[in-house]
């Protein structure tokens, strides 16, 4: 039973899986309040970036992240400002929490395009979160698909000009959130990876010889031009009425944030 917590405008967590989208801000004044939210080295990594719109981008994602974890610890009775959380990459650059203070076996994952950002916190096991625009070309998606795509995959996205760039995404997001979740990046061969986009599931192996890998479950939402993918392990289902994008504001984020699920239940 998860309980509604007027303070934080989230639910208790521990059993639930949070997922949230943004559109990074343009205007300066946010984006210093969005960098106030991070500690030095975060800070500092984001005026690295040379261009405007991935710093702004880096600032969102980040920002929302530490955020959403404050939320949870203050719905768990814990008063932990943003900065308080730190993280370390694992070896293909997955964020881990290093210690979870309030939130025990928190996972974390985030990803961030120029136009949208996305970050999913779950208790139950490994996750990613992975999210790609769909309202532009992708100039070499017929050129890049047989690299990260099974042959099949690849005649499915060759099928149809008008959604070619949507079912690009559509694919490549799957495949990016289960990456980020197994922590192996895309130094795994995604060919070796089947998706059905249509259950759900993920099956590996080489064609001919496909295994379903009952472990894992996407779930993708359209969002604002964008394909927005998450991947669980273990297999969760999402619960029907968090099937809907629902606007949130978190104290100190100036971002047009949308909660896009918040419970995730395990498989029967």
């Amino acid at each position: 039973m998860m309980v509604f917590d007027a303070r934080t405008g989230f639910e208790s967590p521990f059993e639930s899986t949070l997922l949230l989208a943004a559109r990074p801000p343009e205007d300066a004044g946010t984006l210093n309040r969005l960098l106030d939210a991070l500690p030095p080295l975060e800070s500092a990594t984001a005026k690295r970036f040379v261009h405007a719109a991935d710093r702004a981008a880096y600032l969102s994602a980040h920002a929302l992240l530490r955020c959403s974890l404050s939320r949870l610890a203050l719905a768990a009775g814990s008063n932990c400002p943003p900065a308080f959380w730190q993280f370390e990459s694992g070896e293909h650059g997955k964020p881990q929490l290093l210690q979870t203070g309030p939130l025990p076996g928190a996972q974390v994952s985030l990803s961030h395009s120029r136009s949208m950002v996305a970050i999913a916190i779950g208790f139950s096991g490994p996750l990613g979160v992975d999210v790609e625009p769909i309202d532009h070309p992708h100039a070499h998606a017929r050129e890049s698909a047989p690299v990260v795509f099974t042959d099949s995959e690849c005649s499915w996205i060759d099928a149809t000009e008008n959604a070619l760039s949507e079912r690009f995404a559509r694919l490549w997001t799957a495949k990016e959130a289960w990456a980020k979740a197994l922590g192996a990046g895309l130094s795994h061969d995604l060919r070796t990876l089947s998706v059905d986009l249509r259950s759900g599931r993920y099956h590996s192996g080489k064609p001919g010889h496909w295994q379903a890998d009952l472990r894992w479950q996407l779930h993708a939402w359209h969002m604002g031009g964008h394909i927005v993918s998450l991947a669980c392990s273990p297999a969760r289902e999402i619960e029907p009425e968090t099937l809907r994008a629902l606007p949130v504001r978190l104290p100190g984020l100036d971002l047009d944030t949308t909660l896009l699920a918040q419970r995730i239940t395990p498989s029967s």
